[in-house]
Formats: structure tokens, sequence, C-alpha cells
């Protein structure tokens, strides 16, 4: 042991400075080089992160924007339904792609974005399936209507060559006296058959005139509601997206909206009123 210390003490100086200066040397690089790959790994996670947070704002903006634009089409669609002529409109519950296009919110949304969306489309499908049937009983009735309004026009034609057929006549008609009653008996049965049209008319009238009040109030409660469920989709987009949101501007919108929606049933209801007095 002794000759290891004297040995030791036998070495020069400057050695043992180079030595510790070679160790320090190395222990910072090694410091240098852990710090660098600690760097690196974080700027690693910080891109894989942009990059997934960039992906994903692309897909949402991608589904996002026309499942916006198709919860509009859904409000509009609603409110305008009774107007709809379903004869030339085929595409009755998948206007524009609306389903589609809410339907992939399933891929990117959160929780409550999705259940927003899932609510709205619900009540939609139900309020269409709803309308939509009660329109086809409504547009039956309609050709109920068309159809007696063309016997009635018919029958005016018949009475009207009836009359001719008299007036031809003229003084001949003491000397063809068959002939007259022939045309006498088919005038008396063509006005009892036009007071069985023109009533027929009258109740299909008032049947019309029910059926479709009925129809305009379902309209306008479905209106509201889905105007309702579709501002909730949309602000719940708007959360997710982390887009400024104002509840009291949500209420006010909503309540502004539907007071729009009465406003246009109300004058819907008024065009009725007034279409069944004359």
């Amino acid at each position: 042991m002794h000759h290891i210390v004297e040995l030791i003490r036998s070495i020069p100086l400057f050695i043992f400075t180079a030595l510790i200066g070679a160790l320090s040397t190395l222990l910072g690089v090694i410091i240098a080089n852990k710090h660098n790959s600690l760097m690196l790994e974080k700027r690693l996670e910080y891109e894989k992160n942009q990059n997934e947070y960039d992906r994903r704002m692309n897909l949402r903006e991608q589904i996002y924007f026309p499942a916006l634009d198709a919860l509009s089409k859904i409000q509009e669609y609603l409110v305008l339904f009774a107007t709809i002529d379903i004869k030339q409109n085929s595409d009755y519950f998948n206007v524009n792609g609306i389903t589609e296009k809410l339907n992939k919110i399933e891929i990117i949304g959160n929780k409550q974005t999705i259940e927003a969306i899932n609510k709205t489309l619900y009540e939609y499908t139900h309020s269409i399936f709803s309308l939509f049937s009660k329109k086809l009983v409504l547009t039956s009735i309609e050709d109920d209507i068309e159809n007696v309004d063309s016997d009635i026009e018919q029958l005016k034609r018949d009475e009207t060559r009836n009359y001719e057929n008299l007036k031809l006549l003229g003084e001949a008609r003491s000397q063809d006296k068959e002939k007259c009653t022939i045309i006498d008996e088919n005038l008396a049965i063509l006005k009892d058959i036009k007071i069985e049209l023109l009533q027929k008319k009258d109740k299909l009238e008032e049947k019309r005139y029910n059926f479709l009040k009925n129809f305009l109030l379902e309209c306008n409660e479905s209106s509201i509601k889905i105007s309702s469920l579709s501002l909730d989709a949309i602000f719940a987009i708007r959360r997710e997206l982390g887009l400024y949101i104002n509840e009291v501007d949500l209420k006010k919108m909503s309540e502004k909206y539907a007071e729009s929606i009465n406003n246009l049933y109300k004058q819907f209801f008024d065009n009725l009123e007034n279409e069944f007095a004359n």
C-alpha cells in the first residue's frame, strides 16, 4: 500500500491536471449529448403532436364545415316542408346528403358533439317520417278535390251541350217532344249529379282544411324543435373547435329563430283561413 501511495506521489502534477481536464471534458460531452437527446426527443414529440393536431384539424375542417352546412339545411328544409311538392321532390329524408354529412361526425367528434348531432338527427328523422306520411294523406285529399273539379267541369260542358241542343230545336220543340224530353231528363240528371259533386267537394275542402291546419301546426312545432337542437349541435361543434361561444347570444339566437318560424307559420295559417273563408 505504501508503494502505491509513493507511486502516485511521483506522478507529475500536470498529468493529474490533464487527466482532470479530460474527465471534465468527457463529462461535459456526456451531459451535452444527454441534453441534446432530451431536446431532440421533446422536439420530435412536439412535431408528432403538432402533426396529429394538424391532421385532426384538417379532418375536422373536412367533416365539420359540411356538417354545419347540413344543420342549416335541416332547419331550412323543415321550415319549408309544408310548401314542398312531394311529387316533384323524391329525396325527402336525405336532402343534399344531410344524413351522410352528419353521420361522419362519429369519426372524429367528441362525446358532447356526437350526442348533440345524434339528438338532432333522431328528431329530424322522426319529424320527416311523420310529416311525410301526413303530406301523403294531404296530397291524396287534394288529388280527390282536383278529380271532383274535373268532373264538375265535364258536367258543365255536358250541360252546355244539352242547352245548345235545346236552342237548336227552337220552335220545333213542340214537334219533337220526345227529343226535348230526353234533353230535359239529361239536364235534370246532370243537375242532381252537380249537386252531389258540389257537396262532395265541400266535404273534401272541409277535410282538407282541418287536416292542413293540424299538419301546419306539426310543421311549426317540429321546425322550432329542430331549430333549437341544430343550434345546440352547432355550438357543440364550436366548443370542440375552440371557437368563442356566448351562451346569452345562443339563447337570443334560438328565441329569434323560433319567433321567425312562428311568424312564417302565422302567415300560412292566415292564408289558410282566408282561402277557406272564400
